[in-house]
């Protein structure tokens, strides 16, 4: 409940739009194009991506059964996975590498 409400206050109730997602994506993931937008698969993974990313950097840990840096990896998986499908094999995070490492936690869970 803790991080969905966190998330909101972040990014409103609706979450990041499009647009938003678009820049912060191309901005950190070599080989993100606008195409892949396209993706309503690509799309999904990039916001959990995001939201991840937001929630680490806020201290939350996560729950045992999903930790947050887990779920990071997960979408970033995701995300290059559906990347490769157009074709993309030179895949690398260009601003994030160990984002997960270098923020403290707080001990947040839901």
């Amino acid at each position: 409940m803790q991080e969905r409400l966190f998330l909101i206050s972040q990014d409103g109730i609706n979450g990041p739009d499009i647009d938003q997602l678009r820049k912060e994506t191309t901005a950190n993931i070599n080989g993100a194009e606008d195409a892949h937008f396209q993706d309503p698969a690509f799309v999904k993974a990039a916001k959990d991506l995001h939201e991840a990313r937001l929630l680490a950097e806020g201290g939350f840990t996560g729950s045992e059964r999903m930790p947050t840096e887990q779920r990071y990896e997960r979408a970033e998986k995701e995300l290059f996975a559906r990347m490769e499908r157009f074709g993309c094999r030179r895949l690398r995070l260009s601003g994030t590498p160990g984002i997960l490492r270098r923020i403290p936690g707080r001990n947040r869970s839901e």
